[in-house]
């Protein structure tokens, strides 16, 4: 996005324009958004009310145009969860996130102190739904949860997209007191609304847009003196003074016997005075006022010439600075604290696997499927080998139950996808880009959650297995002790162990990257599995392409890690070597899933 130099605070857009698939959704948008007023942004459904604000985030990239958030693009400042604050819809949360931990992940983000949850959840009275998952709370409350959200870092600009919607009458007076006071502190508030009648209780300014193009940017107040007033007259012979009204460039509606007619923009007082002065006789004389939903109807109409009307400037005082509407109450001011915390994009991740419960489920089933198939695995070795369990070794009980960790990488392959793609299923991902300072950032933070807890529950698993296959091993051999717990200890069994809790971190890892690079859950359980599958049907080419290709694959990576390679069925090219490769393997994922991210609209 190109830089708009400007020093002023507020928003400021500039030719902005967007197609998608050939259609333009907004069309060379140029306006201002001062600070200190409420400014109302109005259109009609598909009018690109959405793509603007999604723009002006830097959530959405325009074809052309330039837009400056307090001077610069939003990307550019150091904070930019700072300098401005947004909610786009109640939908974009993790439905199993608590609110408490919705407003813990962003504060961790962004470096707030915690002490301001606690704030933001008593100014939006939800501090009793502290403890409710997201998916339990009414819509009212999802939306003053969002707008929490989009006060917790106390910023300077405000961007809300339909925030009225769900809340009871008690709500929406309470929101428009909030922003009047937000905006009467000499910040800037953008607000998008269907609830016209609202809006015009809550705005100081209007920027209405229809077919993405700018049709009126005008105060409120200047918007209902020109177009608030139509005065209906009634007599027994309208002619002559209609005829006088035409030519004075006024526009009239008559009926077909001149006995009645609608006049626009004008006052009844000049209507009474004329009517005598002319000697027209009235017999009914009255005036209808309209509302902003009048006026954004008739702007809105298809009829109308979307460019028809200037641009205008806020309204200044007489020192040249924007006029200040007045404030709310004070009690209604959103509390402030200082916000000195060092941002931790990884620590945020951390509180949301935390705070979810669908990752703790998976890794107990991860537990609980380690441990059960090690079981199955050294049960299955008298049928295997044609050998009662006696006769076996304790070296090939112990080999055969640490496998029981591979089919607990299943489990954690869900896992990574998951965690990455439900950030895409549910719309959460925008939440997340809009508090973080760079999308590479995202990405790593899901990895490094993800691979840490592989790893931990891969280890677990592993020592697990290898405790059931001992037990089953000792009570074969008599109970045989120390020949168990010296194998157990070896370095073959350890060096297996190790390349076994190794596959499930890399699968989960590649799970993370596919979920971001298919912005699915599906996308990421399948990334691995391709992975998997075509290390099996390398197995079926030629002998020479099949041992070249093999060891270069994660699956043939690991084999030669945990020894498996030197037993036969993947060419050997050594530990360091294989390690080489899934480092290979695991930054490729990174730099493609965050190049993939950085290309997304959202």
């Amino acid at each position: 996005m190109n830089v708009l130099p400007s020093k002023d605070p507020g928003i400021s857009v500039r030719g902005l324009t967007k197609s998608y698939g050939g259609h333009r959704v907004v069309d060379d948008l140029s306006f201002d958004v001062a600070p200190g007023q409420v400014t109302g942004f109005l259109g009609p459904n598909g009018a690109g009310k959405s793509t603007t604000m999604q723009m002006v985030l830097g959530l959405t990239s325009p074809d052309s145009g330039t837009v400056a958030v307090h001077g610069r693009p939003l990307s550019e400042h150091a904070e930019p969860a700072h300098i401005a604050g947004a909610f786009l819809g109640a939908g974009n949360m993790l439905p199993g996130l608590t609110s408490r931990g919705h407003l813990d992940w962003i504060a961790t983000a962004t470096g707030t102190e915690p002490a301001r949850i606690d704030e933001m959840l008593d100014l939006v009275d939800l501090t009793r739904a502290s403890s409710l998952r997201i998916s339990q709370l009414s819509l009212g409350m999802r939306q003053r949860l969002g707008i929490a959200a989009a006060l917790l870092t106390d910023p300077e600009v405000l961007i809300l997209d339909e925030p009225l919607n769900g809340l009871d009458p008690a709500g929406i007076t309470w929101l428009r007191s909030l922003l009047t006071d937000f905006a009467g502190t000499g910040r800037t508030v953008l607000l998008s609304s269907h609830l016209l009648r609202e809006m015009e209780l809550i705005a100081h300014h209007v920027i209405i847009i229809r077919d993405g193009a700018l049709i009126a940017d005008r105060p409120l107040d200047e918007m209902r003196r020109e177009s608030s007033t139509r005065v209906r007259v009634q007599g027994t012979n309208l002619a002559l003074l209609l005829d006088h009204l035409r030519a004075e460039g006024i526009a009239v509606e008559p009926d077909a016997l001149c006995t009645h007619a609608t006049i626009a923009r004008i006052d009844p007082g000049e209507i009474f005075r004329l009517c005598v002065r002319l000697g027209v006789e009235l017999t009914g004389l009255a005036a209808e006022e309209r509302g902003l939903e009048d006026t954004f109807l008739g702007l809105t109409d298809s009829g109308d010439d979307r460019h028809g009307h200037t641009l205008r400037q806020p309204e200044t005082g007489s020192d040249g600075m924007t006029t200040t509407p007045p404030t709310a109450p004070a009690s209604q001011t959103a509390p402030t604290s200082p916000i000195t915390a060092r941002p931790r994009w990884t620590g945020a991740e951390w509180v949301k696997f935390r705070d979810l419960r669908r990752p703790r489920q998976l890794l107990g089933i991860t537990l609980a499927l380690g441990a059960i198939s090690a079981v199955l695995l050294v049960l299955t070795i008298p049928a295997t080998r044609s050998a009662p369990l006696s006769e076996t070794s304790t070296e090939d009980v112990l080999s055969t139950s640490v496998l029981g960790v591979d089919a607990a990488a299943a489990v954690l392959v869900v896992l990574g996808a998951w965690f990455a793609g439900v950030e895409f299923r549910t719309g959460a991902i925008t939440e997340a880009l809009l508090r973080a300072r760079g999308r590479s950032g995202f990405v790593t933070a899901k990895a490094v959650i993800i691979a840490a807890a592989a790893a931990v529950t891969a280890v677990v698993t592993a020592v697990i297995a290898t405790i059931c296959g001992s037990l089953l091993a000792g009570t074969a051999a008599g109970a045989d002790w120390p020949e168990v717990l010296a194998a157990a200890g070896g370095p073959d069994h350890l060096r297996l162990a190790f390349g076994s809790t190794l596959l499930p971190v890399i699968y989960s890892l590649l799970a993370v990257f596919g979920a971001v690079i298919f912005r699915s859950v599906t996308g990421g359980v399948l990334t691995p599995l391709a992975l998997l599958v075509g290390s099996m049907l390398a197995g079926w080419l030629p002998d020479g392409l099949a041992s070249v290709l093999r060891p270069f694959l994660p699956l043939g990576a690991v084999h030669n890690i945990s020894g498996v390679a030197e037993a036969g069925g993947t060419e050997y090219i050594g530990v360091l070597p294989a390690l080489l490769v899934l480092v290979a393997w695991v930054i490729g994922g990174a730099v493609l899933a965050t190049w993939r991210l950085r290309r997304q609209d959202f």
